[in-house]
């Protein structure tokens, strides 16, 4: 069986076409912010960060008559410029990257035949538009999620169904 985690990484690789990214990790935010930040330590790697679709774990596997049912939750991610404006952040990186990637996700996740019954529309979640995504504190970022400055669009409660085995 394989597991969810490296499905979902085919699922990213769909998205890819002939770049190179959307970047994937999956693990707990913690694992993934100090992999991020090894990276930095890496001449080619650091710049091979972002955009990054990132895979929260832990996740719910509910079990019903052989159909898993998972509730996932994940991020899309993207360098920004800490000094942009609100207007800034969704003209240089929401329309322009995430708002495409967060399309060329569901549609992704549509072709790759993963999940059963396939889905023609979306499955059902939570999006939410995270500019300059951050530890919130007295109506202001108190600290960055990661370490290096991010707009994001942030997926939870997704909810999808895989055959079991």
């Amino acid at each position: 069986m394989t597991p969810l985690v490296e499905k979902f990484e085919q699922v990213v690789a769909r998205m890819r076409g002939s770049n190179q990214f959307p970047y994937y990790m999956y693990g707990h935010r913690l694992e993934i912010a100090n992999r991020l930040l090894e990276k930095d330590q890496d001449k080619v790697q650091k710049y091979q960060k972002y955009p990054l679709v990132a895979l929260r774990q832990d996740f719910e596997e509910q079990h019903s008559n052989g159909i898993v049912t998972y509730v996932l939750n994940l991020a899309i991610l993207e360098y920004t410029d800490k000094n942009y404006t609100a207007e800034q952040r969704y003209e240089n990186v929401f329309k322009p990257i995430l708002y495409p990637l967060y399309e060329g996700l569901i549609i992704a996740m549509r072709q790759s035949g993963f999940f059963w019954p396939g889905f023609m529309g979306i499955p059902p979640h939570t999006k939410i538009d995270r500019p300059y995504w951050g530890v919130q504190f007295s109506e202001k970022n108190a600290r960055n999620i990661f370490n290096d400055p991010l707009d994001a669009i942030e997926i939870v409660n997704l909810k999808v169904n895989l055959k079991s085995c």
